[in-house]
C-alpha cells in the first residue's frame, strides 16, 4: 500500500457567503486603523473576509463533486437577500479579546435559513452541522497584543468608524483553506443563487 492509499487526498473546506469588493476594502482599511491599544497579532486578509455557513474540516477529494452538487441544489432554490455590518464585536474576555469581528443585520432571518438549508443538504454526505446557535459574523483579526486591560467600550467605540454598508448576498461559495497563503482561502466552487426575490 502506497502513501497515497493511507492518506487519501483531502482538502480542508467550509461554505460561505462571499462579500462584495467594496464591503471587503471598508473591513480591511477598519481594521489597519485600528487603534495602538487594539493591536492583534494577525489580521485576516482582504481577500478572505466572508461569512461563515458550515465548516467542513477535512474532506476527501472523491466527496467534493456530490458536496458541490449538493450546493447547486441549495443555491437554485434560494434567492437574494439584504445582509448590512452591524459594529464591531469580540469573542474572549472584554479586556483581552481572541478574536475581532463585524456584526451582521439585515434580513438575518434568511441568511439563517440558507445556513440552516446548507447544514441539511450536507448531512447525508457525512457532514455534521454545529450543536451551538448559528452566530453569523465576519472575522477581522485573532490573538490579541494590544494594551492589556483593554478600555471598557474601546470595540463597540472602534466600530463607530463603520459606515452604513448594505449589500445583496446572491451565492455561496466553497473555500479550501490554504494554510500559510496570503489569501488564505481559494474559491473551489461559487454558486449563484436560482430564485427570483419575493
Amino acid at each position: 500500500m502506497d502513501q497515497n492509499e493511507r492518506h487519501p487526498a483531502s482538502r480542508r473546506l467550509f461554505i460561505a457567503v462571499p462579500l462584495p469588493g467594496a464591503l471587503k476594502e471598508q473591513l480591511k482599511q477598519l481594521s489597519e486603523g485600528l487603534p495602538q491599544s487594539m493591536r492583534f497579532a494577525s489580521r485576516t486578509h482582504r481577500e478572505d473576509y466572508h461569512i461563515t455557513l458550515q465548516f467542513l474540516g477535512d474532506t476527501a477529494e472523491s466527496a467534493i463533486p456530490a458536496l458541490v452538487a449538493a450546493m447547486r441544489e441549495v443555491a437554485a432554490e434560494s434567492g437574494p437577500f439584504v445582509l448590512s455590518l452591524d459594529g464591531l464585536g469580540s469573542f474572549g474576555q472584554d479586556d483581552a479579546p481572541r478574536v475581532l469581528w463585524a456584526g451582521i443585520s439585515g434580513e438575518r432571518d434568511e441568511l439563517s435559513r440558507l445556513q440552516r438549508r446548507v447544514t441539511e443538504a450536507t448531512a447525508p454526505l457525512g457532514f455534521i452541522a454545529e450543536k451551538r446557535p448559528y452566530a453569523p459574523h465576519i472575522t477581522l483579526a485573532r490573538k490579541f497584543r494590544g494594551v492589556r486591560p483593554l478600555e471598557e467600550g474601546a470595540v463597540a467605540a472602534a466600530g463607530d468608524a463603520l459606515a452604513p454598508s448594505e449589500w445583496t448576498a446572491d451565492r455561496i461559495v466553497i473555500y479550501e483553506t490554504q494554510m500559510h497563503s496570503k489569501p488564505m482561502y481559494k474559491a473551489v466552487a461559487e454558486l449563484e443563487f436560482g430564485r427570483l426575490p419575493g
